[in-house]
């Protein structure tokens, strides 16, 4: 029985220095990989100072046609102010959720 004891307890101190010897070469390969990452990083393109200016005329250019092609066309269109209108209401949410139900109600005309 006690043979038994000293062989699990030789087994185990193997493997524990050898899950000890396993930790250190980690640890060691993890530094040696944040240290090349970050010494990458110092030579990772940086985007220049006058790209940024080419980059908000193009969106400035999208936007404006996005807008410009989602304006109503021909004599007399008026873009829409519905959505204005609802912003500017006095109206909570929750008035606005049951909308459908209100305007039923108005063209009923049975109320009461």
């Amino acid at each position: 029985m006690s043979d038994d004891r000293d062989l699990v307890e030789t087994v185990r101190a193997a493997l524990d220095r050898a899950a000890g010897d396993l930790a250190v070469r980690e640890a060691h390969r993890l530094a040696a990989a944040r240290r090349e990452a970050l010494a990458a990083g110092g030579r990772a393109a940086r985007v220049r100072p006058w790209a940024w200016g080419g980059l908000a005329t193009v969106a400035a250019g999208a936007l404006s046609l996005v807008l410009w092609l989602g304006m109503p066309q021909g004599p007399g269109a008026v873009p829409p102010v519905e959505d204005l209108e609802l912003l500017t209401a006095g109206e909570g949410v929750e008035f606005y959720a049951d909308l459908d139900f209100y305007l039923w109600l108005a063209e009923d005309g049975s109320a009461g």
